[in-house]
Parts: structure tokens; sequence; C-alpha cells
């Protein structure tokens, strides 16, 4: 069975998504609510699972645990893991994500993590990811391997984390809550 992420990411890689009241919304996270929703329908809010993810059809979707090691086995180098690693797997996500070609789909009014734009690329630079393949990866990681426990917090005293990357940041509240 499936993890909460892999639902999670699967469907937000449909340009859209027909969900419990037969109307169709792309996914979107919010850190600093520690919440994924569709529109007002809200799968993850306060860093806690408040609904299933249930389809148009009426099917729900099930799976049997918030995110698992292997689940980003596909787009992580061999040498990094999940569980072991968090740090570095955001580091590795978000380097992914800060080069990734902008596309339609990715753009939200309000986002988590800063990207280059268009205009500051370079001939070499894009990843050759869409940004809309790679945005809900670092997003779904950092909030469900956070509600997992995971990504530990090592100082309360700080606000949060930056990275190696000058815009990479993780704030303190989108794992812990406060």
């Amino acid at each position: 069975m499936k993890s909460l992420f892999k639902v999670l990411y699967e469907l937000s890689q449909g340009n859209t998504l027909m969900i419990n009241s037969c109307m169709s919304f792309r996914m979107t996270t919010d850190l600093y609510k520690r919440q994924v929703r569709f529109k007002k329908y809200k799968v993850v809010d306060q860093g806690s699972v408040v609904s299933d993810v249930t389809l148009c059809n009426g099917e729900v979707i099930e799976y049997d645990d918030l995110i698992k090691e292997g689940d980003l086995d596909f787009i992580l180098p061999i040498e990094l893991n999940e569980k072991e690693n968090p740090y570095k797997v955001i580091e590795y996500l978000y380097g992914l994500f800060y080069c990734s070609v902008p596309d339609r789909s990715a753009v939200q009014k309000k986002q988590n993590f800063i990207a280059k734009g268009l205009n500051d690329f370079g001939a070499n630079d894009f990843t050759g990811m869409r940004r809309s393949e790679i945005q809900p990866l670092l997003e779904l990681y950092v909030l469900l391997a956070g509600m997992k426990g995971w990504i530990t917090w090592k100082d309360d005293k700080l606000f949060f984390w930056k990275g190696e990357h000058k815009s990479l940041y993780i704030y303190r509240k989108w794992i812990l809550g406060y």
C-alpha cells in the first residue's frame, strides 16, 4: 500500500483533481499552516491528517503511513536516505527546485520556497524538471517527514534553519508547529 506522500504527489501531477464535491482543484501546500488542501478541501491541517482522500466517484484512496523510506528513491541519489539524512534530502530537493523550469501550473500566489525567475537562468542552469514536478516533492517531504518525526529541530531557540544555498530556509513552525 502507498504512503500519503505518494498518494498526494501522484494526485498533484494531474492538472486538476476531481475530489469530494466533484469540483476540479489543484493541490496547494501551506507549510506555515502545515496544510495540504485542494481549494477548501483539507487533507492535512495544522500538522494532522484531517480527512480521507476521497475522489468524486466516492472512491477513498487508502494509504498506510505518512511517508515511507523509499518514497523518494526515484529522484534521490543512492547515498541519500530520506529518513537518516533529512536536511541533506531537503538541500538536494531544493537544488532541483531552485533550477527547475517554471511552468504555469506551478505558479501560486504564496510560495513556500524561492526559485530562480525565468530571467535569471543561464544556458546550463535548468535541471530539466518542471517546477510543478519538484515543488510538491519538496513541500510534501518537509511537511510529512516533519509530522512523522524524521526531521528533528536541534535548537528550540532558533526560528529557522539556513541551508547551504543562500535562499534555503526551513522554519521551526513548519516542523514543530510553533
